[in-house]
C-alpha cells in the first residue's frame, strides 16, 4: 500500500514525500515546481534527479513495480547527483 507521509512547502515550492512498497526503493520526494525527484534506496543511498516532469513522477507513483519503472524510465535518463 502506498502512503503519502507528508507535504510541505519550502521557499514557494511544494515537496511531496512518500514511502513506497518496493524491494529496492524506500522513499521518494518530489518538487513539481523545480521538477526534482529525490530517491532513497533501502540500503540508504540517496540520489537527486533533475528535470523529472510531473507526468513521469505520477507514473512512478502509480506503477505496479516502482523499482522497475525507476530503472527503465528514470535511472539513466535524467541528470543526477548522489547525496
Amino acid at each position: 500500500m502506498k502512503k503519502i507521509l507528508s507535504r510541505y512547502f519550502v521557499k514557494n515550492s511544494d515537496v511531496e514525500v512518500i514511502f513506497v512498497v518496493s524491494s529496492n526503493l524506500h522513499r521518494l520526494a518530489y518538487s513539481a515546481s523545480r521538477q526534482v525527484l529525490q530517491v532513497q534506496f533501502k540500503r540508504g543511498a540517496e540520489y537527486r534527479y533533475y528535470g523529472v516532469s510531473p507526468r513521469i513522477y505520477n507514473a512512478l507513483k502509480r506503477a505496479g513495480s516502482h523499482g522497475r519503472f525507476f530503472y527503465y524510465a528514470i535511472r539513466l535518463r535524467y541528470a543526477y547527483i548522489r547525496l
